[in-house]
């Protein structure tokens, strides 16, 4: 079957999560089944920055054939990414559409997708999108953009929309009304294969200086507002002395606003900004650190945490993640505010942190191996081009298991 991907960034930039490295690792299991695939993407890393060399390391297979398009959005565009401005994309689509049998979209609304979706349908193609979190009710500004977003590209009955989580299925019925085609699909993740007693770690382990004694906490995600770094933060100061810190990602203006609110609180010493990782020192980054943890407002699916969990790290992480539900005994859930965190890292004990550690490998073993989302993308797939039977409805967070 001949798959045509479409997302933005999935330049390996993006490394610590997002619909670009999902798309990714999507490509690889299906071109491993034997699947031709090609990705279309654009060579942004970030709002109003692009990649001037877009490196697709992870993507390095022979099945797997790239179109990356040379594209500018708006530095200072509130939320998101925003629009996107793309060189060549009407005619980068129209050839993907048209050699593709089934178009998978990752995210919306981005102009990218948005042109597959309208090329999808003239042509009769099968389309799914992946909205990662994407389409959900609105306010504001936000809410106008996103309606008129919704009117002019409007989902079909041979559109599928896939969710990470119950609570994700209802957001999109609840924007697109409840004709929307929605499943439920998890996100692949492969087991760690690196030791937590593997020289590597160690030696990243004591790259940070600390003292033996001491607790460290890893935060390892996008620093935007929504992941709550603020909230690690002031946690801090509620913790004892030997807590620390460490900060991976990229540098931004709300990491400055956290370097600043440290200072206050008197807690810059404990925090630690080692910067944005290679894909090869996630996991030893991940084994160097004590406990994992994402203290998000709110998230959808975030790949980190499964990525944590995939290396045997114990996991706490705010129950206004989607996917905490399906997580239920494998992580900490919390609220997502200083206190709760502070509390919930006090309360771990080493048998505690054993346990959370042999739950979690125990979870993406069963649950999220990259060639079991593999077959059933395969599946999906399979049933739209043929229409040979109804996809199962996504049951809604309301109703029972």
């Amino acid at each position: 079957m001949r798959i045509a991907i479409v997302s933005h960034g999935v330049p390996d930039q993006s490394l610590l999560g997002g619909p670009g490295r999902v798309a990714i690792s999507h490509a690889k299991a299906l071109a491993a089944l034997g699947h031709e695939i090609l990705i279309v993407t654009t060579n942004l890393v970030s709002k109003g920055k692009a990649a001037k060399h877009p490196s697709f390391a992870l993507a390095n297979d022979s099945r797997i054939s790239l179109d990356c398009l040379s594209a500018a959005s708006f530095s200072r565009w509130p939320g998101s990414i925003g629009p996107v401005f793309a060189r060549g994309q009407r005619r980068s689509i129209r050839s993907a559409t048209k050699w593709a049998d089934v178009i998978h979209l990752h995210e919306w609304p981005h102009s990218l997708c948005q042109s597959a979706m309208k090329a999808a349908h003239k042509l009769g193609k099968p389309c799914i999108v992946q909205p990662h979190g994407s389409i959900q009710p609105r306010r504001g500004w936000k809410r106008l953009t996103h309606g008129v977003s919704a009117r002019l590209y409007r989902a079909r009955p041979t559109d599928l929309f896939l969710a990470g989580s119950a609570a994700e299925a209802d957001e999109i019925s609840a924007v697109l009304g409840p004709e929307a085609s929605t499943i439920l699909i998890r996100n692949p993740m492969p087991l760690s294969t690196l030791d937590p007693d593997d020289e590597h770690v160690r030696r990243r382990r004591a790259s940070w200086n600390l003292p033996a004694s001491s607790t460290v906490l890893l935060y390892a995600h996008r620093i935007v507002p929504n992941k709550g770094l603020d909230i690690a933060v002031r946690s801090l100061a509620e913790l004892p002395e030997t807590v620390h810190l460490v900060v991976a990602g990229n540098g931004s203006d709300f990491a400055t606003e956290c370097e600043a609110l440290a200072e206050l609180l008197g807690v810059a010493d404990r925090v630690m900004y080692i910067g944005p990782l290679r894909y090869d020192e996630i996991d030893e980054v991940i084994l160097a650190a004590d406990v994992f943890i994402l203290p998000a407002r709110r998230d959808t699916f975030p790949l980190m945490v499964l990525h944590a969990l995939a290396c045997g790290a114990p996991v706490v992480v705010s129950r206004t993640c989607q996917s905490v539900a399906s997580l239920n005994g494998a992580v900490v859930p919390i609220d997502p505010e200083p206190t709760a965190l502070a509390r919930a890292v006090t309360d771990l004990t080493p048998e505690e942190l054993n346990r959370l550690a042999r739950a979690g490998r125990e979870r993406i073993s069963a649950d999220y191996s990259t060639e079991a989302v593999a077959r059933t993308l395969q599946s999906f797939y399979q049933r739209l081009q043929g229409q040979r039977a109804p996809l199962p409805r996504a049951r809604s967070a309301a109703e029972p298991e």
